[in-house]
């Protein structure tokens, strides 16, 4: 389906864990592959991972994603493309870590410096969001540009892109605020948390001895969808949970046990056959 290459990774801190599996990473990444479709445009393309669904079923932990890139055409226009997986199966690390982040990107590829970054944050922010190529900010009619310095914008797409912000918009539940994406890029990004929404820096609310607001994530991924997942009791939830800690206690004490061996499970880039709902 999709052809390898040798991947090149940079890991912001809300990408690493130790407990990871090399293969989680690269079989998740293999959907973003510039070599899409075989296409001498498409290899020259970005593209986002979006995790879309998640399930557990039989002892088994499945992810099901959706793809959003774009490539230059030969003209001024880009491209832009999507397309959704099928389920793949992923270790119990890589569900934990991601547990949270349904409806968000957990990885995109980056042509010009030719890397997979595996990143966590809201869809769009990272290739789409604040990019000219695709829209612009713009104040609503009630914001004035000269009190609220350029915070209150709101992003607006470009009319040929009209798809892309349809794409976009099923991950989120209101409109891209300038100030909001300038929060993450500016302390959450750098400092390596996961960003969920709010408008400052995680200091702010840490000092309040209070939560940022949350707008992002599994639990504020729009209930339209009727993903898998939203469709399961909390009951179901909380139990999978509980299967994750058991999981998690016996990785760590496997990794105790074997000194050196960093990771569980097989590391060889390989894929998968078969796969929860096809």
């Amino acid at each position: 389906m999709f052809a390898f290459f040798g991947f090149i990774f940079f890991r912001a801190c809300n990408g690493c864990n130790s407990s990871y599996n090399n293969n989680d990473i690269d079989q998740a990444a293999r959907y973003i592959n510039p070599n899409i479709e075989n296409s001498q445009a498409e290899k020259q393309s970005n593209a986002t991972l979006i995790l879309k669904d998640m399930q557990y079923q039989s002892g088994k932990y499945w992810h099901l994603y959706d793809i959003i890139g774009y490539y230059h055409s030969g003209n001024q226009k880009n491209k832009v493309f999507q397309r959704n997986t099928q389920w793949k199966q992923v270790n119990p690390s890589f569900f934990k870590k991601h547990i949270k982040h349904m409806g968000m990107e957990i990885m995109h590829y980056d042509n010009q410096e030719q890397k997979i970054k595996s990143i966590t944050a809201p869809a769009g922010f990272s290739q789409f969001i604040g990019n000219d190529l695709f829209g612009k900010w713009e104040y609503p009619d009630y914001a004035s540009t000269a009190n609220n310095n350029n915070q209150n914008a709101v992003w607006i797409f470009k009319p040929e892109y009209q798809e892309l912000k349809k794409w976009l918009e099923q991950y989120k539940m209101k409109s891209y605020n300038q100030k909001e994406i300038n929060t993450y890029r500016r302390s959450y990004l750098p400092s390596g948390i996961f960003y969920y929404g709010g408008m400052y820096p995680p200091t702010y609310y840490s000092s309040r001895g209070v939560s940022a607001p949350k707008t992002y994530g599994t639990d504020y991924y729009p209930k339209q969808t009727q993903s898998s997942w939203h469709q399961k009791s909390s009951t179901f939830k909380r139990q999978v949970q509980e299967q994750l800690k058991r999981s998690s206690y016996n990785s760590n004490s496997s990794r105790n046990t074997h000194s050196g061996n960093r990771y569980y499970g097989s590391s060889t880039r390989s894929r998968s056959s078969g796969g929860y709902g096809k």
